[in-house]
């Protein structure tokens, strides 16, 4: 069934309640196939027992000569596309955004997660360092999934939550993780969103206790070459290189101690990802509790 949208638009498509981290939001469209790839893109975030209090809506607009796609948030307008791939890339980013505005009392980290064996391993490092790529391997490889974006730490329990929304694999990774290609689209010709259930029915993890602290070198740098697979660091080297990745909307004072408290239960490592099969290798191997 069609029902009417504000304005005189038709909602076309209207989704189940998602929940990213403290936000419940949901997506409607008056273009079908707008609304069929965002609801299997967000699928990891479905809540149906809820209601959201929040709606994304893009809806066609004829007002003017060329077609434009007005995105909205609530009421606010982000943005007027002109056309539906930087429409659907617009509202994943405010997503992003929007979460981590709402995450409060989460620590929230510029971070992957992945968990195994009861215990999770936080991926950070700068921008195209290859966080998504490693998560996704990992996940591939049978850790659970917590984020590959944006990674919640609960200030009282130390907890790492998840936040599974789809992995974001942009072009340089394709040919690394080739057996996870989507079906092809022209609504996402750029980036890859690989729902986490595209790996594994059972890939997304629930709060976990983190163990390991993994800072990526850059990909194809040349500080990468010269980084064994994985070599141990010192705790206060780590922590001063995770406080640079969280995001701030939380008190640094805070956020610096809930960190300190957790490095204390960790081994830090810095990680090239040169060799993606032999990091993949030795990061389980660091997870895996010894044979007694």
């Amino acid at each position: 069934m069609f029902e009417e949208a504000e304005g005189g638009e038709t909602w076309a498509y209207r989704s189940p309640c998602y929940r990213a981290l403290n936000l419940t939001f949901g997506v409607r469209s008056t273009e079908p196939d707008v609304g069929a790839f965002l609801g299997h893109v967000l699928s990891g975030l479905e809540r149906v027992e809820e209601d959201p209090e929040v709606w994304y809506s893009i809806a066609l607009s004829t007002a003017e000569s060329d077609p434009v796609y007005p995105l909205l948030f609530g009421s606010e307008l982000i943005v007027r596309a002109h056309s539906k791939p930087f429409a659907i890339e617009t509202l994943l980013w405010h997503l992003n955004r929007a979460t981590v505005e709402h995450a409060d009392p989460y620590i929230v980290l510029h971070a992957g997660g992945v968990a195994l064996n009861g215990s999770g391993a936080i991926i950070s490092g700068p921008s195209g360092a290859g966080k998504t790529t490693l998560t996704a391997a990992l996940v591939r490889a049978g850790c659970g999934y917590l984020t590959d974006e944006a990674l919640a730490i609960d200030p009282l329990t130390g907890l790492l939550h998840p936040y599974a929304k789809a992995l974001s694999i942009k072009r340089g990774s394709w040919e690394l993780l080739a057996d996870l290609r989507p079906p092809a689209t022209e609504l996402s010709p750029r980036v890859w969103h690989v729902a986490p259930t595209d790996l594994r029915p059972d890939a997304i993890a629930g709060p976990t206790p983190p163990s390991l602290i993994l800072l990526l070198t850059g990909m194809g740098s040349e500080e990468q070459s010269d980084v064994a697979v994985m070599q141990e660091i010192g705790r206060s080297e780590a922590l001063v290189e995770l406080f640079r990745q969280a995001f701030g909307s939380v008190d640094p004072g805070s956020t610096l101690q809930v960190l300190a408290g957790i490095l204390e239960r960790c081994v830090c490592y810095r990680v090239s990802t040169l060799d993606l099969g032999r990091a993949v290798r030795c990061v389980i191997e660091a997870m895996t509790p010894p044979v007694v």
